[in-house]
């Protein structure tokens, strides 16, 4: 059988990836700390919020929101203009569960890729 190479653990996955935990509040402003690498944000909403971004960054730049939903309620989150794609630029999360979403830049804008509500 043929060696397939290293098996990825989330170490390995995680690595070169720059994780932050903004504020929750009404709104959240995304504070990106390097143009090319690919960043992480990840908070739990208490609250119907807003998300933007400030920084700058590449063409190419990924960016992850792990957006996690308290016990109350299913939070609407509505993204910023910074942000292209996906049902209006809206998501309502699930109670105690969290939702992950993945954009990619092209040095404007982030446009969404992909995104799992519920987990």
């Amino acid at each position: 059988m043929p060696v397939l190479g290293n098996i990825l653990n989330t170490s390995s996955v995680m690595s070169g990836i720059i994780v932050s935990s903004p504020t929750p509040n009404a709104t959240v402003t995304l504070t990106l700390t390097d143009t090319e690498s690919p960043e992480m944000f990840r908070w739990t909403a208490g609250e119907a919020e807003t998300v933007n971004i400030s920084g700058s960054h590449s063409a190419g730049k990924l960016l992850f929101l792990k957006v996690g939903n308290d016990a109350i309620l299913g939070r609407v989150i509505t993204l910023g203009s910074a942000f292209v794609g996906g049902a209006a630029g809206i998501f309502t999360g699930v109670i105690s569960k969290s939702s992950q979403l993945l954009f990619i830049s092209d040095g404007t804008k982030f446009y969404e890729v992909t995104r799992t509500i519920g987990i």
